[in-house]
């Protein structure tokens, strides 16, 4: 089937059930843009200007359409995320106190810990701490010597002691 082209009337188009139209350039774009293909009892043609006006008309109603179906889309789409990100929000400030909470606990855990090293709390428990004229702590007695002077530290008080014998134990 032979279709005359009415916008320029310079060239024909081919068309088969098979093809799409294949319309030659100077055609092409107005063919594409601004024309309305529509059958007639006795062939198809390119429609003029009235066409092209209704075929825009009939276009534009059709996107209103589809625009009023894409807007209650469009506002529960959008109340979800709303909702989407309230619930990330509350999430996200949950797991932070968590975390806080949890810092928190190893903090005060690693507190009791060094609080157990305090020498202080051993001296409550009955020990004292030995040292030197020098301050130097004792931790052998095998380098004493009688009468040497040495400084007892106690949980409330603070002893000068002299070294009256040296007895050394034999593991």
């Amino acid at each position: 089937m032979k279709i005359l082209c009415i916008w320029k009337k310079k060239c024909t188009v081919d068309l088969s059930t098979v093809q799409i139209f294949e319309i030659c350039t100077a055609c092409a774009k107005f063919a594409y843009s601004y024309t309305y293909v529509h059958a007639q009892p006795h062939g198809m043609s390119i429609g003029g200007k009235r066409d092209v006006r209704m075929h825009l008309s009939k276009q534009q109603a059709r996107l209103g359409l589809l625009s009023q179906r894409l807007l209650p889309s469009l506002r529960l789409s959008t109340k979800d995320a709303e909702h989407d990100l309230a619930q990330w929000s509350d999430r996200h400030a949950r797991a932070w106190r968590e975390q806080l909470a949890r810092a928190h606990r190893a903090l005060e855990q690693a507190q009791l810990r060094l609080g157990l090293l305090d020498p202080a709390l051993v001296l409550e428990r009955g020990y004292a701490w030995l040292s030197d004229a020098s301050g130097k702590p004792i931790v052998d007695g095998r380098g004493l010597n009688p009468g040497e002077r040495i400084q007892a530290s106690l949980s409330h008080a603070r002893l000068e002691l002299s070294v009256l014998a040296v007895q050394n134990r034999e593991n």
